[in-house]
């Protein structure tokens, strides 16, 4: 994996994760597949778990190279840290923590605003499409 698949994919993820319109509002993130009460550490600790940029051991160590956070496991866990799979749990932490720092668990959209836009746009056509 490249330096720049990696950094795709860690925005791909954050814009899922942040995109909080449910399907019929046009969304495409976590809250379409889901639903409204999704919950984006839920969904982001499932997506990662089976991530093949984690459970792989080369490219688990490809992402750390790549990763902005690359100790980001031993700063959370210390010295206990270490043992089975460390390069796919280094990985992992060091992932999760890149696509949170790229807005993944903050909503992109205003839906009272969205909503607000659709049924303004509904009244109109309604009065226009009696003229």
């Amino acid at each position: 994996m490249t330096q720049q698949e990696y950094w795709n994919e860690t925005r791909r993820l954050a814009e899922w994760l942040s995109d909080n319109r449910p399907a019929e509002l046009g969304g495409e993130g976590v809250v379409a597949d889901y639903g409204e009460d999704a919950d984006r550490y839920d969904a982001i600790h499932e997506t990662l778990d089976g991530h093949e940029f984690v459970i792989y051991t080369h490219k688990a160590r490809q992402v750390v190279a790549h990763s902005d956070n690359p100790d980001h496991m031993m700063d959370e866990f210390g010295s206990d840290c270490f043992g089975d799979m460390f390069d796919e749990r280094r990985a992992y932490w060091a992932m999760m923590q890149d696509i949170i720092d790229r807005g993944g668990m903050e909503e992109r959209f205003d839906l009272d605003e969205i909503r607000g836009d659709l049924c303004a746009s509904d009244g109109a056509d309604s009065i226009s499409g009696g003229v």
